[in-house]
């Protein structure tokens, strides 16, 4: 036998056909597969070399490497018509690629295993058949292989030479081992864009008098008060400090007692001049965990109504009287404000329950992990009930740039120096007078244009603004006073977002009833940055094509995920495109991209909404179908001069309108009045609903007509189609 790396002294005559197949190397498949025909220059003999390459995770792959190898399978077949014997098999395999090599052993002699393996990774594998086990004439070898981590090349690419006995040897090309892995460099992002959800607004639902409301055990202590009465009318002693279980006890004001009489009805002498009161027990609630929710009504205790003020007691679980951790007090007469959502120490009020009112119950926030990717656009008027907090941002300029829609007197604006850019000190306060004559909400410096001044009631001891606020510009270097002003911020006059008193402009309002509205919206953004690669990401960078670079020079373990943030305000429909890059083992990584988009959501058209005493309407049945009925309409200006439909109420179909009512459903002008009142009663087959015309609660076209009692509900049954009011 001899042994040859490569013969380029001879050349080989060699009749090769062959048929090749490729595949994606991305694939569990066969990556390539086909065969060559081989001949001896002298003639002694030929054959067939057929190949197989096989990725690792092929199912069809005999002999499977680790992850990331490549099999190369290799079968030689000799000739029937050949003279002589096939001894070797040479394959060139670069320094260092082979994994392993053998063969296939199928235990059949006729198909011969080779004697001896030499791999020594060294540049070429060889195989050696000995007698008596050549691959004689008409036989085929068993199946050779090589396991390798380098990528096949084509046909011409790897040297391959077969020997025969007495040393005729062939010579030529295949599909081998050639190039070393490439080694892939994969960073993945996902962005995620978020709209920041300001908390459901702490609204008064309290009219008349409270019957009854629900509270939610927080523990969180007094530091969590959060509401809208007077810090006078309320009270906060102890901390809860999350304690829990712990006992709960509700009372009421102190009522007088009967007083005893001393025999044949006379007061005894030590009663004299005395007055006794005593605390209504409302409630006591035992092991309350946190999070619990209670009810207390009046009715519990004998009473119609709570009283002005409630107190609650918080004390250890099954402690004595005296162990309280807690003493909470705030009013419940409704005249101050008092709704859901609203936070007296560590209890949440949940729910309330008046005589005028009815019951109005907490609206729950969306949860944390519900993203938001919209944009709610919300209408004037901006300013509803009272103003708990403003944030203005300054503008500069003078008060040249004021432009809002108060009424002469309710502002004003004075400027004392020309107008400039410098920083400026910004002085806001709880009325027109400068201060110490009122007390600030805020004093800060230096601003500078484009800076925001938030302004809170509870800065300056107060449930909510004033009705007049004072504001101050002063030169923030040598405290010059520049110019100086006033608006009116009860809502009687209109504070909306854009609105500009001088060269400070309305950014946001947070009221008791219309919540927090906003020029712009807090997105929080989430760049989510995954390393599937086998080593350490290094350089990493992630850049937003609007934000700007959001974070660079770090690394991400293999295998690992890191997030990074960023927030941003936005006024309209952005769309931004992350992009991170990043190093493995000094090769760059194809960069790749995450794409959010922000929307905004139009305002549904807003109807029309009273401003006087309604004249005539026209109603819209949205309740179930009743065939047949009978429908009168009595108003309180002329309620012996009604008005009667007998037809089919059909729900979301039917109007009831009358040629002699000017097409609507009732026209005071009609029956020679100017107004239907305060309220008109509604009898369908004889049951009554009451609807509020007066406009003290908002009588709006597309929406549902305001009942009478609870005043303002919406009413099951009509909806406001069409509407004039009073002269």
């Amino acid at each position: 036998m001899k042994f040859k790396l490569t013969m380029l002294m001879r050349l080989v005559s060699m009749a090769c056909v062959a048929a090749l197949t490729w595949a994606s190397l991305a694939q569990a498949d066969i990556v390539a597969s086909g065969s060559q025909g081989f001949t001896e220059p002298n003639g002694f003999y030929d054959g067939v070399k057929s190949f197989t390459v096989y990725t690792d995770d092929d199912v069809a792959n005999p002999m499977p490497g680790a992850p990331g190898e490549f099999t190369y399978l290799y079968t030689i077949t000799n000739d029937p018509g050949s003279f002589i014997g096939i001894v070797g098999f040479n394959l060139d395999a670069p320094i260092g690629s082979v994994v392993s090599a053998g063969h296939l052993d199928d235990s059949d002699l006729a198909t011969p295993p080779p004697a001896v393996l030499i791999n020594n990774n060294n540049g070429v594998v060889r195989w050696d058949w000995l007698d008596p086990n050549l691959i004689n004439p008409g036989q085929t070898a068993d199946t050779l292989y090589v396991i390798s981590t380098y990528t096949p090349g084509s046909l011409t690419d790897t040297i391959y030479s077969i020997e025969g006995n007495f040393a005729f040897d062939v010579e030529a090309t295949c599909v081998g081992p050639l190039d070393p892995p490439v080694e892939t460099c994969i960073l993945d992002i996902a962005k995620e864009g978020c709209v920041v959800q300001p908390p459901s607004p702490p609204g008064d639902a309290c009219e008349g008098k409270v019957t009854c409301f629900e509270f939610q055990y927080t523990g969180l202590g007094c530091d969590a008060s959060s509401n809208l009465q007077d810090p006078k009318k309320t009270l906060c002693i102890g901390d809860a400090a999350l304690t829990a279980p712990v006992d709960i006890v509700v009372t009421g004001n102190k009522h007088r007692k009967k007083k005893k009489r001393g025999w044949r009805g006379r007061k005894s002498s030590k009663e004299k001049g005395k007055k006794r009161k005593s605390r209504k027990n409302f409630a006591s609630f035992q092991d309350v965990s946190l999070g619990d929710v209670h009810e207390v009504c009046a009715s519990d205790a004998g009473k119609k109504n709570l009283g002005s003020s409630t107190k609650v007691k918080i004390k250890t679980a099954n402690g004595s009287f005296y162990e309280v951790l807690e003493l909470d007090k705030f009013h419940t007469s409704c005249s101050q404000p008092f709704g859901p959502g609203m936070q007296f120490g560590s209890l949440l009020i949940t729910s309330v329950t008046s005589t005028k009112g009815g019951t109005v119950v907490l609206e729950e926030d969306p949860p944390d992990e519900m993203c938001v990717t919209e944009i709610d656009q919300t209408e004037p008027p901006h300013c509803v009930g009272k103003v708990t907090s403003l944030t203005l941002r300054y503008e500069g300029g003078d008060c040249s740039g004021s432009m809002n829609s108060q009424g002469p007197g309710k502002t004003g604006c004075t400027d004392f120096s020309a107008a400039g850019t410098y920083p400026v000190r910004v002085i806001v306060s709880d009325g027109a007078a400068a201060p110490p004559s009122t007390t600030a909400y805020v004093d800060v410096e230096p601003i500078s244009i484009g800076d925001l001044i938030t302004i809170n009631a509870s800065a300056a001891g107060h449930s909510q603004l004033k009705s007049v606020t004072g504001w101050w510009l002063k030169d923030a270097g040598d405290d010059t006073l520049r110019s100086d002003g006033f608006f009116h911020t009860s809502c009687s006059q209109a504070v909306n977002l854009g609105d500009q008193f001088g060269p400070l402009q309305v950014y946001s309002i947070t009221s008791t009833g219309g919540g927090t509205v906003s020029l712009e919206h807090q997105v929080d953004y989430t760049y989510a940055v995954t390393n599937p690669n086998a080593s350490d990401a290094t350089n990493v960078s992630v850049n937003d094509d609007l934000l700007g670079n959001i974070t660079s020079g770090q690394s991400i373990p293999a295998g690992a995920t890191v997030v990074y943030t960023a927030s941003s305000a936005v006024s309209q429909e952005t769309t931004n495109i992350a992009t991170v890059t990043g190093d493995v083992n000094g090769q760059m990584c194809e960069p790749a991209t995450s794409v959010v988009t922000i929307t905004v959501v139009e305002p549904p058209p807003t109807g029309t909404i009273c401003a006087s005493k309604i004249a005539a309407m026209r109603l819209l049945y949205t309740g179930p179908n009743i065939l047949g009925a009978h429908v009168e309409i009595v108003p309180k200006t002329f309620p012996l001069d009604s008005v009667s439909y007998d037809l089919d109420l059909i729900g979301g179909v039917t109007e009831l309108t009358l040629p002699a009512e000017n097409g609507f459903s009732v026209d005071s002008t009609v029956h020679g009045v100017t107004d239907l009142g305060s309220k008109v009663k509604i009898f369908i087959d004889g049951t009554l609903e009451e609807i509020h015309t007066s406009c003290s609660a908002p009588f709006e076209t597309g929406k549902p007509a305001p009942l009478n009692n609870p005043k303002g509900a919406p009413s099951p049954n009509w909806t406001v189609v069409e509407f004039t009011q009073k002269n």
